[in-house]
């Protein structure tokens, strides 16, 4: 912080002690929780907040129920869920019954 010492034409005296002081008071940070309205602000934000997530949950729920029992075919329902903006990723697909399964198991280790 920089502070100016001001000399005066009348004894040459500073007053370098109320400039200081005058600069920490407006430097000084505003404390939320201080003040009664913006704790009461705050608490309004995180209620509002909330009711938004369940709100969003809800309808993204719905609007995942709407296409799921859309005549659409597979693909394109996928495709329509995965670019919904707030929805949840569509759980994996199946593996398709053909498709080979792998188990790799590590060779025991002969005992010396």
């Amino acid at each position: 912080m920089t502070a100016f010492i001001n000399r005066s034409n009348h004894g040459g005296q500073s007053n370098f002690q109320s400039v200081r002081s005058r600069s920490i008071r407006d430097l000084r940070p505003s404390i939320p929780h201080s003040d009664p309205r913006k704790r009461e602000e705050m608490i309004l934000v995180a209620v509002v907040a909330e009711l938004l997530e369940k709100y969003t949950a809800l309808v993204s729920h719905a609007l995942e129920q709407l296409v799921h029992d859309a005549p659409f075919p597979r693909r394109v329902r996928l495709l329509i869920l995965r670019n919904l903006p707030f929805a949840s990723p569509p759980p994996p697909l199946p593996p398709p019954p053909h498709a080979l399964r792998v188990r790799s198991r590590a060779a025991p280790v002969a005992a010396r």
